[in-house]
């Protein structure tokens, strides 16, 4: 059984190499991946400094012109109060417009924040 799993172990990481293809490829992200990228990335510098600790998923949605942000809490922590998610979505709303305000090309976007 430890050589089965050894061998199915070993083929999954070559199955990811072949896969990966050439690491030196050039990759540009569309807007929308970028947005995504660098709004977490800003929101999450606040939210490491916040005393429980929160998970993030920020998804842009190109139809609707926004970026959706929810906010749950981390494993192991309790939940939300209603004061303390208020609190934390009015946070999460500005960094996450500050973000936005440094591209011209993202007027307009809205951002909807909720907290699950």
């Amino acid at each position: 059984m430890k050589k089965q799993m050894t061998l199915l172990f070993g083929l999954s990481l070559l199955t990811k190499v072949v896969i990966a293809g050439d690491w030196t490829e050039r990759y540009v992200p569309t807007r929308a991946e970028w947005l995504e990228y660098v709004v977490k990335r800003d929101i999450t510098r606040w939210t490491d400094l916040w005393r429980m600790r929160v998970a993030l998923n920020v998804m842009v949605l190109e139809l609707r012109n926004e970026v959706a942000v929810v906010i749950t809490p981390a494993n192991g922590e309790g939940e939300f109060t209603p004061a303390t998610c208020d609190n934390y979505k009015v946070i999460v709303t500005e960094s996450a417009e500050n973000t936005l305000r440094q591209y011209d090309w993202a007027t307009g976007v809205t951002v909807e924040v909720e907290c699950v």
